[in-house]
């Protein structure tokens, strides 16, 4: 329900509260990969010209398990191809993050 509920909210606009449904139904599904959640969370992001975000966000989901890397590749590319160099600093600070925690 939360990730429907934030679909009919971007649908009318209100941005901020469909990101807050689709935290939800991402934070949710702890069992499986949340595809559909993070599609949304990623592409409302990009919308919103929040590249940078979109990016983390997507890497952060690569993290989630193997599986996770074969979703999500046009948007990968896109994000790339708009950051460019900025990409790979991203990747490499996201990696070190991740190494510490």
């Amino acid at each position: 329900p939360a990730y429907l509920y934030g679909k009919l909210l971007e649908t009318s606009g209100a941005d901020d509260e469909a990101m807050r449904m689709f935290e939800l139904a991402a934070s949710k599904n702890v069992e499986t990969l949340p595809v559909l959640s993070t599609t949304a969370i990623i592409h409302l992001l990009i919308k919103q010209g929040r590249y940078e975000d979109a990016y983390t966000r997507l890497l952060d989901f690569y993290e989630m398990g193997e599986n996770a890397k074969g979703y999500l590749n046009l948007e990968l590319e896109q994000l790339e191809a708009s950051l460019g160099a900025k990409a790979k600093k991203l990747r490499k600070a996201n990696e070190k993050r991740i190494a510490k925690s």
